[in-house]
């Protein structure tokens, strides 16, 4: 309740349970970083006809980095993430009752931040770590006929093809026996 004191048994109990590991006795360490940058965004529209509507974009944005606080990580620090972004697209109605939308897109990320479960000492730890280089590059259409007053048919399609391109270490999957490391490069978001 609101009047029962607190009491920490972190530390007795890993000293308890693993009095020869390393980490099992409180730890303290000062995390200190910062993060600058600018996002933007360039982009063109044109509109042939009130009926037609072109748009295109390229544009750059920012996440700040931050840090893995919930563990005691070696990966403590998790720089920024930045993606450039480039999208295509028409809205339109060629017909009266019909509606023709189509967009395409591609994502390039640089220090991707991604949550990833690394086995240590038997338990899954999962952390935030910046991939170097990974993508998403997408379609996607939609289309809206209006047949009659009372019957209105829709069609929508997308594809999204995302995954990662380059990585700079290797990770232990917790499936294989052995805690094997893995390269994730070219694995889906």
């Amino acid at each position: 309740g609101p009047f029962t004191p607190s009491f920490d048994v972190t530390t007795s109990v890993l000293r308890t349970v693993f009095p020869n590991i390393t980490g099992s006795v409180a730890q303290t360490r000062q995390l200190k970083d910062s993060w600058g940058g600018f996002s933007w965004r360039v982009g063109a529209e044109y509109s042939p006809n009130p009926d037609m509507f072109l748009f295109g974009s390229y544009s750059r944005g920012l996440k700040s980095g931050g840090f893995n606080l919930g563990v005691y990580s070696a990966n403590a620090v998790v720089d920024k993430e930045q993606v450039d972004a480039f999208e295509l697209g028409l809205k339109s109605n060629p017909l009266d009752n019909l509606t023709f939308n189509v967009t395409a897109f591609h994502y390039a990320y640089d220090d991707l931040q991604v949550p990833i479960t690394v086995e240590t000492a038997g338990i899954g730890l999962r952390n935030l770590f910046n991939v170097p280089g990974s993508k998403s590059t997408g379609l996607e259409v939609e289309t809206r006929w209006q047949a009659t007053d009372w019957l209105e048919i829709n069609a929508n399609y997308a594809y999204l093809d995302a995954k990662i391109t380059e990585t700079n270490q290797l990770f232990d999957d917790p499936n294989l026996p052995g805690n094997i490391p893995i390269d994730i490069d070219g694995n889906r978001l």
